[in-house]
């Protein structure tokens, strides 16, 4: 590890775990809907908790192996922009069937373009 180089994680805390916990964000959350993706977001009791992501993948999207895909490049995406999202968030994505082609960089650019219009994305994340 002594490479220099900085190393992010998907912790637990970082993970929606809990079937109340998605149940609240779509009851009290913001949605917004991109092309193939419908994200929640909702504030969580403390703005000093960390922000934390649950997905979820309908079955009309694809066999299993579709699914995981996508949410293993949804995780990608915010492992990578956990630094520049505020704390105290709670994000729920939502993958539909028009989203069975996405690449990473389609879901990077859907997912970053609803954290900038929702304010909680800071801008020098590149």
């Amino acid at each position: 590890m002594g490479d220099g180089k900085i190393r992010f994680f998907f912790r637990k805390e970082n993970r929606v775990r809990k079937r109340r916990d998605y149940l609240q964000a779509y009851e009290q959350g913001a949605s917004y809907r991109r092309r193939g993706v419908h994200v929640f977001i909702c504030p969580r009791e403390s703005c000093e908790l960390p922000t934390r992501l649950g997905i979820t993948v309908t079955r009309k999207v694809g066999r299993a192996v579709v699914r995981n895909r996508l949410k293993r490049l949804a995780r990608e995406v915010f492992r990578l922009a956990l630094p520049f999202l505020e704390p105290g968030y709670t994000i729920i994505v939502n993958f539909g069937p028009a989203a069975r082609d996405m690449k990473f960089r389609d879901v990077q650019k859907q997912l970053h373009s609803v954290w900038k219009q929702a304010g909680i994305l800071k801008d020098d994340s590149g």
